[in-house]
């Protein structure tokens, strides 16, 4: 797997990731492990999304996922005030991506999609594992 997503790595977008559950998973291997048990499990190949390397940790770093005014609000906080729990995470994959790790993202907008997203990917060696939704993120694992 070369530095880009699963699908082109120019189709991937920085925004805030709503309904999406998101893991840092330990290799590309682990990742690519915890996608095939995702389609297995029902979830759909435009569903899952794996991401690494630098072009997107920068791509991240970037941007702060939001467009428009809040965006460039969201921007000026995290320079000054670190930007509170959403900008934290999103460091924190960002790191993750630098460090040779992978990210995987699952659309997932329903209660047991939500859990069974995050389930597979703990099995299958995931960390710092969320849920972003409208208003909040939740820490899955």
């Amino acid at each position: 797997m070369t530095e880009s997503t699963r699908l082109n790595p120019h189709e991937y977008s920085v925004k805030y990731h709503e309904n999406h559950v998101i893991a840092i998973m330990p290799t590309t291997d682990d990742a690519v492990s915890a996608l095939g048990t995702l389609t297995q499990s029902g979830f759909l190949e435009t569903e899952v999304t794996l991401t690494c390397g630098v072009e997107i940790a920068d791509r991240i770093r970037a941007s702060s996922g939001r467009s428009g005014l809040i965006g460039q609000v969201l921007q000026v906080v995290d320079q000054f005030c670190g930007g509170g729990e959403e900008l934290e995470a999103r460091h924190e994959y960002e790191k993750a991506l630098r460090e040779g790790k992978s990210n995987v993202l699952v659309l997932a907008p329903t209660e047991e999609r939500k859990r069974l997203a995050g389930e597979i990917l703990r099995k299958h060696g995931g960390n710092f594992i969320n849920f972003f939704g409208r208003l909040s993120i939740e820490q899955l694992a």
